[in-house]
Formats: C-alpha cells, structure tokens, sequence
C-alpha cells in the first residue's frame, strides 16, 4: 500500500473565515488576507483581539501578532498595522528582536 499527498494551492483572498478560525490562533494571523467583508483596519483589529484572548504564552502570542502585522501590511497600506495591533505585544517576538538588531533606530 502507497500513501501519496497531494498539494493544492489555498487562494485565501478567496477564504471566508469560518467561525471556527476564532479556536485557530494561527489561522487568525492570515485573517486579514482573507475574504471577510470588513475594512483592513477592522480585519487586524478582529485578528489581534482573538490572538490575544486565546494564545497566553507571551512569546507565542508575540510571533502570531507580529505575524498578523507583516500580512495586515499588505492590505492596510494607508496605515500602520502593526500600530492596530499594539507593538508593545510583540516585544518577545523573536522577529522584532531579530529586526531591531539589523535596523537600528535612526
């Protein structure tokens, strides 16, 4: 007996979030790319506010935010996503510490 897995690629402007997502942190951070029917800035919003709730460890909670901040950018371009989000939320994202080590504040 085989076993194969097969890939289909996942156009997520085309998604509409199910209400399960909310249980799905991880998903929440792609929700802005997503088909939701609301503005960008209210998307992110939507997002950071259930990653919030659900995710308690502060690291993890910090990577899925900062996350949601680098795809809400691509749709929230008249503003800044991640101010939407709260930066002081991802200060123990591995990625803004990485980021602040290569661009230091001019």
């Amino acid at each position: 007996m085989q076993q194969a897995v097969n890939f289909q690629p996942v156009c997520l402007w085309r998604e509409q979030p199910q209400g399960w997502w909310e249980k799905a942190p991880g998903l929440m951070a792609l929700y802005p790319l997503c088909a939701h029917g609301q503005a960008p800035e209210e998307a992110i919003r939507h997002a950071a506010r259930s990653i919030k709730t659900r995710v308690k460890d502060t690291v993890v909670r910090a990577d899925l935010l900062t996350t949601l901040g680098v795809f809400g950018r691509l749709v929230y371009r008249e503003g800044e996503a991640m101010d939407l989000i709260g930066s002081e939320f991802m200060r123990e994202s591995k990625f803004v510490t990485v980021h602040r080590q290569l661009l230091p504040p001019l």
